[in-house]
């Protein structure tokens, strides 16, 4: 008979007599809801019967035996009320979580074997899964981000994280070690980033010694295709006639968009083109030579073209490019982003808006060129050039009408009356008065063209709005656009 008792702290012990010896023993719970401690009760009294009666488990008590986790196992094994699993070391538990990864890419397992050998090394692999503590975790955060960068320490810290709750899942640890590391995503490194100037390109391109290398790196560059991405490529991915590219992608196969089309743009439209005519026959792959530079043997891997490139740079004259490939394929998505809409160029790269924001559309340096030539406020200078150029002439073309004295025409003709009648004349009479003493009818209105007119024109104050006089029913301004006879205007 098994009884439960709650301790002062909020958790509950089960007392109950030892299956061989019968003296009193306890397990201790923890602090659990009350009818979740009385199910446990009930289940302990099954134990000890199966084990007095020397039965085996029913189906349901052994469901519920195979669901516990690691610490609980081993306090009813202590007592003797199940059998012991035996206790699973470090190396063999990461060889059957690795075995067992048939869904990942191959690039992916090699990730998680490399952070699998890491943790072997420091922790070893005999080491029990259920010995590594938190404060283990602790001491290893340390050492990785002082041997490597942040980013990689980061991703080393997850993959574990990920391993421990995977053991947690399979009931072998009762928490995962790992829990307390937070943001270990891994996050944009803006000191390593740079935008690539196709003119650099242009000038490196001379420099690379064979064409697969000059196709490569046009790729890279004008076509944004990520790492693996370029060197997958087939020449059945190129279609001539419609000028575009088909790219497989193994990174977003999962996803649903395992092969995406792109255009062809015109840099790797000419290097494809030289590419072809100088590739072999029967050849497959449209970089054989990069793709089998491996030291393992495998195509695709450890190529070692990054240290190769920086080579080719310094023997340029140029600055080697920080993470070349990625700071390349960043580079054409800010280029295309530019140019198209953003969810244009986002389908093309592979990749979302949200991503593109956060990791590859950057400010190039030529842009800051231009704000700084970017006015929105004109100068006085500007202004007064402007107001310079859009000024009246002194006197109207030859040939207008609107001078006394012209051969072949009366006064009046000059407003377009054929017969010059009375009120055309004195019309007329009017506007050559207004071109004699342009001052005497405006006033006090200012002419001068050298203030700014942004905040300065027309702020005279119109005639007749003196205190203590009537303003006029109406006032004749004259108006002479350029090139037509002088119009009287009344405002």
């Amino acid at each position: 008979m098994a009884t439960l008792s709650k301790q002062k702290n909020g958790s509950w012990k089960l007392y109950f007599e030892h299956p061989e010896h019968g003296r009193r023993t306890s397990i201790t719970l923890g602090k659990l809801p009350k009818r979740a401690a009385e199910s446990a009760r009930v289940r302990v009294e099954q134990l000890l019967a199966c084990r007095r009666s020397g039965t085996p488990h029913p189906p349901e008590l052994a469901e519920w035996v195979g669901s516990l986790d690691q610490p609980m196992r081993q306090k009813l094994a202590r007592v003797g009320l199940i059998q012991a699993r035996p206790q699973l070391g470090l190396g063999e538990f990461l060889r059957q979580y690795l075995a067992g990864r048939q869904d990942v890419q191959p690039d992916t397992l090699d990730q998680l074997e490399r952070v699998a050998r890491v943790l072997q090394q420091e922790w070893g692999a005999d080491r029990p899964l259920d010995s590594i503590t938190p404060g283990d975790v602790d001491e290893l955060a340390g050492k990785l981000f002082a041997r490597w960068a942040p980013n990689t320490a980061r991703r080393v810290l997850a993959r574990g994280k990920q391993f421990f709750a995977h053991a947690v899942r399979k009931k072998l640890l009762g928490a995962n070690p790992f829990d307390h590391l937070k943001g270990l995503t891994v996050k944009p490194n803006r000191e390593r980033e740079c935008y690539i100037p196709a003119e650099e390109v242009q000038q490196l391109l001379p420099y690379l010694p064979s064409a697969q290398w000059r196709a490569l790196v046009v790729v890279y560059r004008f076509q944004g295709l990520r790492y693996k991405e370029a060197l997958n490529l087939r020449w059945e991915h190129v279609n001539w006639e419609a000028e575009t590219l088909t790219v497989p992608s193994e990174k977003t196969r999962r996803e649903g968009k395992g092969v995406r089309v792109m255009p062809l743009f015109p840099e790797t439209l000419e290097a494809l083109e030289e590419l072809w005519n100088l590739a072999p026959k029967g050849e497959p792959y449209l970089f054989p030579d990069l793709r089998s530079r491996g030291r393992d043997g495998k195509p695709g891997k450890n190529h070692n073209l990054r240290t190769q490139l920086e080579r080719f740079a310094v023997a340029a004259g140029l600055k080697p490019w920080p993470k070349a490939f990625q700071n390349m394929r960043r580079s054409c998505a800010t280029d295309l982003a530019r140019r198209f809409p953003g969810y244009v160029a986002a389908e093309w790269l592979g990749h979302s808006e949200k991503v593109a924001r956060e990791h590859y559309w950057r400010v190039p340096q030529e842009m800051f060129k231009e704000a700084s030539r970017f006015r929105r406020v004109p100068r006085e200078s500007d202004t007064a050039a402007e107001a310079n150029s859009n000024k009246e002439p002194a006197t109207p073309p030859a040939g207008t009408g609107s001078d006394k004295g012209q051969a072949g025409e009366e006064p009046g003709q000059e407003n377009g009356c054929a017969i010059g009648c009375a009120v055309c004349t004195n019309r007329g009479e009017s506007n050559r008065q207004a071109d004699l003493a342009p001052e005497a009818q405006v006033g006090s209105v200012s002419r001068d063209s050298s203030r700014n007119s942004l905040f300065h024109k027309h702020l005279a104050t119109r005639p007749g709005l003196e205190p203590g006089t009537r303003e006029p029913k109406s006032l004749v301004l004259p108006i002479t656009p350029p090139g037509k006879p002088q119009i009287a205007k009344a405002i």
